[in-house]
C-alpha cells in the first residue's frame, strides 16, 4: 500500500510539472521545490524501499526527448551519461552526463545521484550535476558554469538493463554578473546498458 501511494505520489508531481513547464517561474524557483516534494515524499516512504544491490555494474545510457530553452531555441536533445560501478554510502552513486541541445550546444557534467529501489525492479533517482555549457549556435545561458537537476523514474530488468524517463533543468543559479539566467527544460527517455556482469549482487529487501 505505502510503495503504491509513493508512486501515485511521484505521478502527481511529474503532472504538475507538466502543467507549468512552460511558466518563467518554472525556470527559476518552482523546480527546486517541485525537486524537494518529490524527495520528500520518497523519505516518507522509505521503511518500504529496497536495499541497493552491494556491488552495481557500471552504466552507461543512450537517451534523447525534447529540450525546452525558449521559442527559438527549443527542440531535440540527445544525451550520453555514465553511471559508477560503486555507492557512495550506501545510495549515492557517482555520475557523468554529456547533454546536446540540437545539436549545436554542449553541456558536461559530473555529479552524484542518489539511487532509491522502491521495488526490486523499480529505480527512482534524483541528481544534482554542475557542469560547463558551451553555446555553439544554441541559446545563450548566462554562464559557462552551469547546474543541472534532474529525477528519474526507471526499470531495471534482472540483467540490470534499464529503461526509464528523466527531466531536468539546467541552471546557472544567477551567477552572471548580466544577470542572465533563462534556464532551461528536458524530457529525456533513455536506455542503461551495464558495462560488466556482477551476477552475485541480489536485491535485498528489508
Amino acid at each position: 500500500m505505502f510503495k503504491f501511494l509513493a508512486l501515485f505520489s511521484f505521478v502527481v508531481k511529474v503532472f504538475l510539472f507538466k502543467q507549468l513547464a512552460r511558466t518563467d517561474f518554472m525556470n527559476r524557483k518552482f523546480f527546486r521545490v517541485f525537486l524537494l516534494s518529490i524527495l520528500c515524499s520518497m523519505i516518507q516512504f522509505t521503511p518500504t524501499l529496497c536495499a541497493n544491490p552491494l556491488c552495481p555494474p557500471a552504466l552507461f545510457s543512450v537517451g534523447g526527448g525534447y529540450w525546452d530553452a525558449g521559442i527559438q531555441h527549443s527542440g531535440g536533445v540527445f544525451e550520453l551519461e555514465y553511471k559508477a560501478g560503486r555507492y557512495w554510502y550506501r545510495y549515492f552513486r557517482p555520475q557523468a552526463s554529456l547533454v546536446i541541445p540540437n545539436f549545436n550546444s554542449l553541456y558536461a557534467a559530473v555529479g552524484l545521484a542518489l539511487e532509491l529501489y522502491i521495488c526490486e525492479h523499480l529505480v527512482f533517482c534524483p541528481n544534482f550535476s554542475p557542469g560547463l555549457y558551451y553555446q555553439g549556435q544554441g541559446r545563450n545561458l548566462g554562464y559557462p558554469l552551469e547546474f543541472r537537476s534532474a529525477v528519474e523514474l526507471a526499470y531495471e530488468n534482472i540483467n540490470w538493463v534499464r529503461i526509464g524517463v528523466q527531466l531536468f533543468h539546467i541552471s546557472n543559479a544567477n551567477l552572471s554578473n548580466t544577470d542572465t539566467n533563462p534556464g532551461a527544460n528536458a524530457l529525456v527517455g533513455y536506455i542503461s546498458i551495464p558495462l560488466t556482469s556482477k551476477s552475485c549482487c541480489k536485491h535485498r529487501c528489508y
